[in-house]
Parts: structure tokens; C-alpha cells; sequence
């Protein structure tokens, strides 16, 4: 024990190697004790030589956090590289001034991938929120465009990822983390040379067989302003005019119409 309510503990273990671990405790008494120190990592991990840092993570009260722009997790591989570097704040990865909040790295040094964090929450405005890269830590592989934690973007495909030589692999289109396009498809996916292999067409998350389908589900979702939830309308419906359809099981005309799937047999609202 050192200091008021202060407790040292070092362990030694073995993981593939044998390592020692460091954690300082604050003692809150009747036995709780969290990890805590102001003055440095509260957890450190070390070779068994010592000369090799191979993790640390700061603590204030029991949760991660370390102030002044810098990590609150450090991890590295056995050699000595950095492989991670985690901001927190209170707890919850986060970072300012738009700055990336976790970072991988490669085992040769260059950087695997950066997101951003506010609060906790993969989120960032007005750019991909996460961005990771090729064995050369230059060459894009796949950019994701998050809000509050969901796949979110208007203004373009809200995950793309790429061949090696530069060229788009796969780009999809997401509003609040559901498939979303109604401007076309809303998944393709390209060969490397630039030529369209796949589309998959959705709306809210509904997916639509045929690109007919699904222009007959756009006119439905555009003339509703609150559109119900997992409507339907594909190629299985007779399409009556621009504002409903025919149900094939009665026959009737509704300007809704509901479905057990985007697969499944299409009915009227009154027959489901």
C-alpha cells in the first residue's frame, strides 16, 4: 500500500508470453477497490524483461479517462509497436476538435484504420466517421459515414470500400442505419475494373426484387408523409395508377398494401 487509500498490485501471468502487470487501486472501503491514479496509467502491462511496454490504460475513479489531448488506452505489439491509441472521457471514447478517437496500426507501423467518437457515439458530421487502409497506411480500403452510432448519410453511399488499385469495390446507401435510396440502387457492388457485378434495390430497409418494385414502392413512400412501416409493393401486385394497387387475394384497390416479406405473398391491409 502506498499513499492515503492507495493499493499497488503487480501480477505475473503468461499469455503466449510471460508478462507483468501493474494496477493501482483507489480503496473506497468495505473491500471496493477501483482503478484509479492521477499521476499516471492506473493499469500498466510490461514484458518480463521490462524494457517493453506492451500496454496502458488510465483511470480516474474507476473509469477510463485522461485529459490534455491524450489517450486514455495505449497498446502495443510485442516488439514494441503501437497497435491501438483509445481517447476517453469519463468513461466514453471520445475525442474534440474532429480528431480521430481510436486508431489501429498495422505491425509495421503504418495506420489500419481511425474513427471518430463523441461521447461514446461513432459519429462525425460532415466526413466518414471511420476510415481504414491498406498494409501501406495510405491507400483507402473502406470509409463508413456514421451518426449517433448508425450507418447515416444523405448526400451519398454511407459505406464504401475499395480494391487495392484505387478503384470502388462496393458502395451502399444508409439513412439511420437502414438501406435507403430512392434515387436508385441502394447496394452495388463493381468488379476491379470499374464494372457494375450487383444492385440491390431498398427502401427503409425493405428490399425491392426488380428495379420495377421498387419504383412502384417510391411512388407510395414519396405520396405518404408518414409512411407505415414494411410496406411492399413489387412485381406480385398489379399496379392500378401512380396512388395504389390491386390486391391479389380480394381484389380490392388500396392505396397501401402489406406483405409478410419482400419475398413473400403481397395483400391488402384488410387481408393481412
Amino acid at each position: 500500500m502506498f499513499g492515503d487509500n492507495l493499493v499497488k498490485v503487480v501480477e505475473t501471468t503468461t499469455f503466449g508470453q510471460i508478462v507483468t502487470r501493474v494496477h493501482h487501486y483507489l480503496d473506497k472501503g468495505n473491500g471496493v477497490y477501483i482503478l484509479h491514479r492521477t499521476n499516471g496509467p492506473a493499469t500498466i502491462e510490461k514484458s518480463r524483461d521490462g524494457n517493453v511496454f506492451l500496454n496502458e490504460e488510465y483511470y480516474v475513479n474507476g473509469k477510463r479517462h485522461r485529459v490534455g489531448n491524450n489517450p486514455a488506452i495505449i497498446r502495443k505489439y510485442a516488439d514494441g509497436t503501437i497497435s491501438q491509441v483509445c481517447y476517453c472521457i469519463n468513461n466514453h471514447i471520445h475525442r474534440n476538435e474532429d480528431k480521430p478517437a481510436l486508431l489501429w496500426f498495422h505491425p509495421n507501423g503504418n495506420i489500419q484504420s481511425e474513427s471518430w467518437y463523441i461521447k461514446g457515439s461513432l459519429t462525425r458530421i460532415n466526413d466518414a466517421a471511420q476510415i481504414s487502409y491498406f498494409n501501406d497506411g495510405r491507400t483507402i480500403s473502406s470509409k463508413y459515414y456514421m451518426r449517433n452510432g448508425k450507418t447515416h448519410r444523405t448526400n451519398g453511399p454511407a459505406k464504401l470500400t475499395y480494391f487495392k488499385n484505387g478503384n470502388l469495390e462496393e458502395e451502399s446507401f444508409y439513412e439511420n442505419g437502414l438501406y435507403h435510396n430512392l434515387n436508385g440502387p441502394a447496394h452495388i457492388k463493381y468488379d476491379i475494373n470499374g464494372k457494375v457485378e450487383l444492385e440491390y434495390y431498398y427502401i427503409k430497409n425493405n428490399f425491392y426484387k426488380d428495379k420495377k418494385g421498387w419504383e412502384a414502392a417510391k411512388i407510395v413512400y414519396n405520396k405518404s408523409s408518414k409512411p407505415m412501416p414494411h410496406i411492399y409493393i413489387n412485381v406480385n401486385l398489379q399496379l392500378k395508377d401512380p396512388d395504389g394497387c390491386i390486391c391479389r387475394k380480394c381484389g380490392s384497390f388500396e392505396k397501401y398494401v402489406a406483405s409478410d416479406g419482400p419475398d413473400g405473398k403481397v395483400t391488402c391491409w384488410g387481408c393481412k
